[in-house]
Parts: C-alpha cells; structure tokens; sequence
C-alpha cells in the first residue's frame, strides 16, 4: 500500500500535475495519481486498525 502510495506521489511530481496540465492523457495520469495519493490517509487507518484487532 505504502508503496503504490510513494510511487502515485512520485508520478505527481514527474508529471508536474500541480501546475493543472491541459493534455488530456497527462490529466487523466494526474487525476489517477492524485486519487491514490488522496486515499491513502484512509487506508493507512484502516490497515492500522485492522492490525490493532488482530486480523
């Protein structure tokens, strides 16, 4: 998880998606990108309660 998370945020970064690209595929990267980085808050909790319970 941690890893695919590194490596959105990398691909953000490489790709310069913060300066808002016009480029359709490049968009379609950085909105790909953008979302994993954006779920990760949420799924580190989760695995961090899931490791709490035991499971």
């Amino acid at each position: 998880m941690l890893d695919k998370t590194a490596e959105a945020a990398k691909t953000y970064r490489r790709l310069e998606c913060q300066t808002n690209p016009k480029d359709t595929s490049m968009r379609q990267q950085c909105s790909t990108s953008g979302a994993t980085v954006a779920q990760s808050p949420t799924d580190v909790r989760e695995g961090a309660r899931l490791a709490l319970a035991g499971k």
